[in-house]
């Protein structure tokens, strides 16, 4: 009995020992060499851990790592050789021109690619240490430029390990450690020298959860309580999920949150609210890339897709739904595979993916479509320069494969489902769920797929609570085709069928920013309403006015009584700020926003004097960061107006900056900050003379990034096809002018009337053949003056003529004169003026137009109209012309006057008839 109990207790205590030796992967690449002496330098030398170091080098220069970290470390250094066992207590560097891996707890080298393709060693250790470790992976990030460790701190996470990432305040290049924080899943970042210590504990700490045949004892009342909480905070319900992944996960916070329980933590969070942000990403970890599981995809590009675009025809729509879509990596692959089949088939069909998530700020990832440059290691060349923007920091969706994809926050247990999809897609999230929560799930799942629509599930699931409603596809892949609808939910959502028509022609017609506004309005409506109200009537009460702008002073919300501060720009249309301030104010709000920006604080600039139309006004000024969760990381500010009673004694007396003493403090910032940029440039060369280590490092990263030039050099060629595009429109527009001008100058021809275009000096522009018959013209004449010329119209005419033109030129009238040529033919001279694109006058037009005939049909009516009169007036018969509206007599002849007694026509024009009449009764 007594050897039992020793052999168990030794036993025990070598489980302690190997459960206390941890493996600690530690990627760095440029600036990283600081950061690993400081690293190392706290890690006690009785340390049983072992530490994996890889950084970029390269492959043609000798590594001094080892020499270097011994002078700030007394663990054994090692560097890595082919199927290495890994032993505690060492550090084990990476040699140059290789890659690792673990596998069966050894380490083993593979060769560097030797194309220009980018080389992500440290994912790939990463990816490689938490399949084989698990929970019990722990990874580090420290200094280095680019992305690489992001997809390898997702695979750690995925699999309920630790990761721990520098400072990037303090690293010396911050492009690895921000990229890894961009993730949301990073649970320590700290200065180097605080990571030992903290890591230390970490792994030392004891379990605070009892672990029996697999299964997870945990006090269930306390975790529900935590999870209630997070629902009342952040509106995500994961009551329905496995309490015992959510156990494990909460377990790690507990550690790192240094609690002693669940009791406590539950008080640490509901103290902390960011707290309540990290936890609920702990259990939405984006276990998501482009193309995960090559074998699904090749299977669903080789035999699913090909079916789905031959049944559509042209104009048709094709609707797939990603549920559980995460950041949008697997709805993005969907949308470029399925685009790649239609160009391949050659049909053009309406493709729309609904990409759903209970997950806010993966939605907002997705939309932005904005990604780190690790994805080259999953994503092919091809299909990177054809669907793919190369951003500075990083790859963007191309906008016609952004377009297709509709992201839109969607609980799959609680929210209605979308109806007649040709595919589903749900891989990896049922999982999750508890058994009764994944029946009701697989419901909706069915429900949504019309007949012989396609099922997609992870690897780890099925439909075996469904099996008669699908037929297998591939099995092993889990791919399925539904052979029986459903027409109803069972154990669901009733009214299910409506809803879904109506979210989805919603979704359908949203554009992009309509669908954010959408997606922001789905948590509260009527929260989101009363705080709208709440805020509108504050401002309102108080006189006040919050603007919200970028780092640019553009605005992109304001509201309250903002026209009492600033006003639109004089000419022009402008949303920033700056240009709609008078200059005092735009002073004091540029001072005051730059220290704000410097120290990223709340700042306020108090008893500001503005001025108005209507007088003066005081106000207080504040003006707030706004850090925005993005992927960019970019900060956003407040700027609110608080109208305040003006005291002009009191303003008088507290010293206020004046615009002078506004940009003198201004260039002094300026001033300081170029110094401080001279002295860390200083420092900078200084470490650049013992720094060649770093600069091999960057080096190899240098080499890497001429993948992303050559991609570039496409993004020229497609621009270079853009200008030819742009120039074959350019000709094209020329030959139309031409063939305009040509129609013109016929027009002009066929006319015969003699036209001459001046400019505003009199000189010949243009002129039509006719004018020859007035100016003896050639083609050589143009930009002479027009008075160096004779006319038809004599020398005499020739002053009046210029004085003319003058005139039209200065007043704009058009001026018209009847003249006779030499050869005694009538012309109507016509002088206008020329007019520009932009109404200006800029010459004049001068036409003569041939109204010979006119002239002589005028003179023939004249001769007719006096023969006539003449014939009217010694006419025997009584003649008289009466005005029907009045009964007036506008018109007569002699015998009228005569007769009817009256001395002379003007006597008689202008009676009324009916006196004719009385009056000739009366003669009768």
């Amino acid at each position: 009995m007594r050897s039992t109990k020793d052999n168990s207790t030794a036993r025990t205590v070598k489980e302690n020992i190997v459960e206390q030796a941890r493996i600690i992967a530690v990627g760095a690449s440029a600036g990283g060499l600081e950061a690993l002496k400081a690293f190392f330098q706290k890690i006690p030398v009785e340390d049983k851990n072992a530490y994996v170091v890889i950084q970029h080098l390269s492959p043609d220069y000798k590594s001094m790592m080892g020499e270097l970290l011994r002078k700030n470390t007394n663990l054994p250094i090692v560097q890595i050789t082919d199927e290495l066992r890994i032993q505690p207590g060492h550090i084990y560097l990476i040699p140059p021109a290789n890659n690792l891996i673990l596998e069966d707890d050894m380490l083993r080298l593979t060769s560097k690619p030797d194309n220009q393709t980018l080389n992500l060693p440290i994912d790939m250790f990463f990816e490689s240490m938490a399949k084989q470790r698990k929970e019990r992976s722990i990874g580090i990030i420290l200094s280095g430029t680019g992305s690489d460790g992001t997809r390898g701190v997702r695979a750690i996470k995925e699999n309920d390990g630790m990761v721990m990432v520098q400072e990037p305040k303090e690293a010396k290049f911050d492009g690895m450690p921000k990229s890894a924080i961009n993730t949301g899943l990073v649970d320590y970042i700290l200065p180097v020298e605080e990571m030992g210590p903290e890591l230390n504990e970490f792994i030392s700490a004891p379990p605070i959860f009892h672990y029996k045949d697999g299964d997870v004892q945990y006090d269930e009342q306390e975790l529900n309580k935590i999870l209630n909480y997070i629902d009342e905070k952040a509106g995500l319900d994961f009551r329905e999920y496995k309490y015992a992944t959510l156990a494990r996960r909460v377990a790690r916070r507990v550690n790192i949150c240094k609690c002693r329980n669940l009791g406590d933590y539950y008080t640490y969070l509901t103290s902390n609210e960011d707290e309540v942000e990290i936890l609920y990403r702990e259990f939405l970890i984006g276990v998501t890339k482009f193309f995960r599981d090559d074998k699904v995809w090749e299977i669903l590009r080789n035999e699913v897709f090909p079916k789905l675009i031959e049944e559509k025809n042209d104009g048709d729509t094709l609707k797939l739904w990603d549920v559980g879509c995460s950041t949008g990596e697997e709805a993005y692959t969907f949308a470029m595979c399925l685009h790649e089949e239609m160009e391949k088939q050659g049909k053009n069909i309406e493709l729309k993916i609904f990409a759903t998530d209970i997950s806010q700020p993966h939605l907002d990832i997705g939309s932005k479509g904005l990604y780190p440059e690790s994805i080259v290691a999953d994503v092919s060349k091809d299909l990177l320069l054809k669907y793919f923007l190369s951003k500075s920091n990083g790859y963007q969706i191309s906008e016609k494969i952004r377009r297709t994809v509709i992201f839109s926050k969607h609980n799959i247990i609680k929210n209605p489902p979308f109806s007649n999809m040709d595919m589903v897609v749900c891989r990896n999230l049922l999982i999750y769920f508890q058994n009764s929560i994944q029946k009701k799930a697989m419901n909706m799942l069915h429900y949504a797929l019309k007949k012989d629509g396609v099922l997609v599930l992870g690897t780890s699931e099925s439909v075996q609570s469904h099996k008669e409603n699908f037929a297998e596809i591939n099995r092993r892949w889990k791919i399925y085709r539904n052979i029986k609808p459903s027409t109803r939910i069972k154990n669901g959502i009733s009214h299910a069928s409506a809803s879904a028509r109506g979210n989805s022609k919603l979704l359908e017609n949203k554009t992009d920013r309509d669908r954010k506004k959408y997606r922001t309005q789905a948590g509260n409506p009527i929260k989101q309403k009363l705080q709208t109200e709440l805020n509108e009537t504050i401002l309102e009460q108080f006189g006040g006015a919050s603007v919200f702008v970028d780092a640019d002073y553009n605005i992109l919300q304001a509201v309250g009584e903002f026209r009492k501060y600033a006003n639109l720009p004089v000419s022009g249309f402008s949303i920033n700020l700056l240009d709609m301030l008078d200059r005092d104010l735009k002073y004091i709000v540029q001072s005051s926003f730059n220290k704000a920006f410097k120290e990223q604080v709340k700042v306020i600039y108090r008893d500001a004097v503005i001025k108005g139309s209507n007088g003066d006004i005081g106000a207080d000024i504040v003006i707030k960061p706004f850090k925005d969760l993005s992927l960019e990381g970019e900060t956003n500010y407040v700027i609110t107006f608080i109208e305040k009673e003006l005291n002009l004694e009191e303003t008088e007396e507290v010293p206020k900056i004046s615009p002078s003493n506004q940009t003198k403090e201004y260039v002094a910032n300026l001033e300081n900050e170029l110094k401080n940029t001279k002295e860390d440039l200083q420092t900078s060369l200084e470490e650049i003379e013992t720094s060649n280590e770093e600069l091999q490092a960057a080096n190899e990263e240098l080499l890497a990034s001429n993948e992303e030039l050559q991609s570039t050099n496409e993004e020229l060629q497609s621009v270079n096809e853009e200008i030819n595009t742009v120039n074959a429109e350019n000709i094209q527009k020329m030959d139309d002018l031409a063939a305009l001008n040509a129609d013109m100058n016929n027009l002009l021809k066929s006319t015969e009337i003699g036209v001459i275009f001046l400019d505003a000096q009199l000189q010949i522009r243009k002129f039509t053949p006719a004018i020859k018959r007035h100016f003896s013209l050639i083609n050589g004449d143009i930009g002479r003056p027009i008075d160096n010329f004779t006319n038809s119209f004599g020398l005499t005419r020739k002053q009046s003529f210029i004085d003319r033109c003058q005139k039209v030129l200065t007043t704009g009238k058009i001026l018209e004169k009847h003249i006779v040529s030499r050869e005694g033919k009538n012309y109507l001279q016509r002088i206008s003026p020329y007019l520009n694109s932009e109404d200006e006058i800029e010459g004049v037009v001068i036409t003569f137009i041939d109204i010979e005939s006119i002239q002589k049909s005028k003179e023939k009516l004249i001769a007719s109209e006096r023969r006539f009169k003449s014939f009217y007036e010694d006419d025997p018969v009584l003649h008289v012309s009466v005005d029907p509206k009045t009964s007036r007599i506008v018109q007569c002849n002699k015998k009228a006057v005569q007769k009817l007694g009256y001395e002379s026509k003007e006597d008689l024009i202008g009676k009324e008839i009916h006196e004719l009449f009385d009056k000739e009764s009366q003669l009768s």
